[in-house]
């Protein structure tokens, strides 16, 4: 959505300052070049508040370092609009809407734990999301302590659990946290999926032990949960998270876990937080022996 709405601010500020060759001689049809600054004008400081503002809410929930390079973007950003009469307004205004679209690709909780666990939920941001998965990832972390990883770009426009996302910061950023993580490290990947069973996906056994995927699977039926085992979503294209990450014979088990509409909701999350937070406690303790 943060996208959305610089991109669409983006080009509101673009049309008026002058953009494409048919949109300044429409422009120019439709209004005086005094009237085009006396617009421009009073439309940038709006333009520049909603930035501000969606600027703030993330500077909430963010690093220390997001939050400073934000600081410094909105700083000359308002200062392009001061000289916005000279030539270099307008290309470093677009540098910086931009570079500041880019800064909500992923969140990411926890990155310096010390627990060997990862938590990924890459389908958490509307349109077409997993619902609720990025809150329940959030809130295993929170639970836990794991590191959390949640990906901020809605797979309508690139889908992190594909081959085509391996360059993408949220990927590269997933890469840089299993490389840092001792072992073995289990990695579970969060999802959705509309009926009513759990679903274990390891591509077939190739991403993750037999003996960690029976202890996850052991501790949702523990609580009379109907579980699948790579039956139909497996994982097992390439590129998905757990193919790309899960190494058994190095010690890094990957798990994909496809949840049911019924496990998140609102209700149910607090639920679900504290099976997989089982399954968390179980792992660590059975690998520190």
């Amino acid at each position: 959505m943060l996208t959305t709405v610089i991109q669409l601010s983006h080009n509101i500020i673009t049309r008026i300052n002058g953009g494409p060759d048919d949109l300044e001689a429409e422009m120019i049809v439709e209004c005086s070049m005094a009237r085009k600054e006396y617009v421009r004008s009073l439309i940038q400081p709006f333009v520049v508040f909603a930035i501000t503002a969606v600027t703030v809410l993330h500077a909430l929930h963010s690093d220390i370092l997001q939050t400073v390079s934000i600081s410094v973007i909105i700083a000359f950003l308002l200062a392009s609009l001061q000289i916005r009469a000279t030539d270099y307004s307008e290309p470093f205004f677009r540098y910086a809407v931009r570079f500041f679209a880019s800064l909500r690709e992923y969140k990411i909780l926890n990155s310096k734990s010390e627990l060997p666990v990862i938590i990924t939920a890459p389908h958490a941001q509307a349109p077409n999301a997993d619902k609720y998965t990025g809150t329940l990832a959030e809130m295993l972390g929170k639970q836990t302590g794991a590191t959390v990883i949640i990906g901020k770009i809605s797979r309508l426009y690139l889908d992190l659990n594909r081959q085509e996302a391996n360059k993408h910061p949220f990927r590269k950023r997933l890469r840089k946290l299993v490389l840092e993580k001792k072992r073995p490290l289990l990695i579970l990947d969060i999802h959705g999926k509309k009926d009513d069973k759990v679903e274990l996906g390891t591509a077939n056994g190739l991403t993750a032990d037999s003996s960690i995927l029976n202890m996850v699977a052991d501790v949702l039926k523990a609580y009379n949960l109907d579980v699948l085992i790579d039956e139909h979503l497996k994982g097992s294209q390439e590129g998905t998270i757990i193919r790309s990450f899960g190494r058994p014979k190095d010690g890094i088990h990957a798990i994909q876990i496809e949840l049911p509409p019924s496990l998140r909701t609102p209700k149910s999350l607090s639920f679900i937080s504290s099976i997989l937070a089982s399954v968390i406690k179980n792992f660590c303790s059975n690998t520190q022996q």
